[in-house]
């Protein structure tokens, strides 16, 4: 079976051979339109080079091409701003309540003794993860949290789940779904 191919740009080379690149697809016209390139009138006939006014060419000549690393790093950091200032502040009550309680986690001891409870500590390594930071970095999060004397436990996130679940099983059944959206809610 033949696979239909896009057309060719309709540009005429000097030599009289005609460009050997594809025509831009709309959603590529689209997103030259949406990044403020200045582009001839019948764009749609030509490749992402001669679909730029000849201007625009020579401006991306000095440049250098079309990628932009510091350009790309700039439109990731303004992406990142955008989404920061639009996530909902959580009340400045909250997030120190929040910060007690992990330190009363992360330091919990068995009683009468100076050994770790486990339990509890799992819960708060597991919360502080999830409250202050991405999912990617909740591993290296663990690492630095985990107290010295349990920290060659393969099983602490299996225990915090555990009683994680158990804690919030125990709320009143109109507070179990506030509790489970609260955990996916960052606040720092």
């Amino acid at each position: 079976m033949l696979k239909r191919q896009r057309p060719r740009c309709a540009h005429i080379k000097k030599d009289g051979e005609q460009c050997s690149q594809y025509v831009l697809t709309k959603e590529g016209l689209e997103k030259m339109q949406a990044e403020g390139f200045d582009l001839r009138a019948d764009a749609q006939l030509y490749c992402s080079y001669h679909a730029r006014t000849a201007e625009e060419r020579r401006e991306m000549q000095s440049r250098g091409g079309t990628f932009s690393k510091q350009r790309y790093d700039e439109r990731q950091a303004e992406k990142i701003q955008q989404a920061l200032l639009a996530r909902p502040e959580m009340p400045r009550e909250i997030v120190a309540r929040t910060q007690q309680l992990l330190r009363e986690l992360l330091g919990a001891r068995l009683p009468g003794t100076y050994e770790t409870d486990i339990r509890k500590a799992a819960v708060g390594v597991y919360l502080a993860s999830a409250v202050y930071s991405a999912p990617e970095n909740r591993g290296q999060l663990l690492a630095e949290l985990v107290p010295r004397d349990v920290r060659g436990r393969n099983d602490l996130w299996d225990i915090a789940e555990n009683e994680i679940r158990a804690y919030i099983d125990e709320l009143p059944e109109a507070e179990r779904e506030a509790a489970w959206q609260l955990l996916a809610t960052p606040i720092a």
